[in-house]
């Protein structure tokens, strides 16, 4: 089961890409949703409809535990070897601050509606997987910011967060449609941000606010109609 789930989102990210590739002609703004919409929904259906038997806890190492941070710093060290990316360091991060924003308070929002037990039984957050979330959230990120400069990097995320998704469900932390799910989330996330804002926040419409009172630090933004 988990060959085939793993085969299956390496399947659907590539051949998006692909076709993308292939054909300039299709419209990017209805059909960004296509394939990560089809993740959650064979994510869902997998954690619904599929029998589940609990394990034995299994101890998490550290590193793997945190691995899907990984994707995250393979953008961030990208420039250091003279690779362009569609924005700058202050935009990127911006970006894929907002897309983590979004993708974690949906993650977070359906983890207390559905209520699942993890395969270890630790807790009844299970559903759907936020380090998949994060993972495909930066891996999407990496893919936006690095397609036009070196294709090879902006598909390196993908397969750094299949591995991530994997090492969740080998470790009894997570069920395999908690990470397909996750993987939709993630990628869609990042996409909305991405058409929101095609140019980053570099627009009329758009200002970040830094300063505060005295002997005080703050922030924010505001929208300008």
């Amino acid at each position: 089961m988990k060959f085939f789930f793993v085969a299956f989102l390496i399947l659907n990210i590539c051949c998006e890409n692909l076709f993308a590739q292939m054909s300039d002609s299709l419209p990017k703004n209805k059909d960004f949703k296509i394939i990560p919409l089809s993740l959650m929904g064979a994510g869902t259906i997998m954690s619904f409809t599929a029998s589940k038997q609990i394990n034995r806890y299994k101890k998490i190492p550290f590193v793997v535990d945190n691995f899907h941070y990984s994707t995250f710093f393979l953008g961030s060290l990208a420039p250091i070897f003279k690779i362009d990316s569609k924005h700058s360091f202050n935009e990127r991060t911006l970006l894929f601050s907002s897309s983590l924003i979004l993708s974690s308070a949906v993650a977070i929002s359906l983890k207390k509606i559905t209520n699942i037990q993890r395969p270890d039984a630790a807790n009844w957050n299970s559903f759907p997987s936020g380090p998949s979330t994060t993972a495909f959230a930066a891996a999407q990120w990496i893919r936006e910011e690095y397609k036009d400069s070196n294709q090879l990097l902006s598909l390196s995320g993908y397969f750094v967060a299949v591995a991530s998704s994997v090492l969740r469900v080998t470790y009894h932390k997570h069920w395999p449609g908690d990470v397909v799910f996750g993987a939709g989330l993630g990628i869609i996330s990042t996409k909305i941000i991405y058409n929101i804002f095609p140019d980053g926040f570099r627009n009329k419409n758009f200002k970040l606010l830094s300063s505060g009172p005295e002997n005080t630090a703050g922030g924010g933004f505001v929208f300008l109609f």
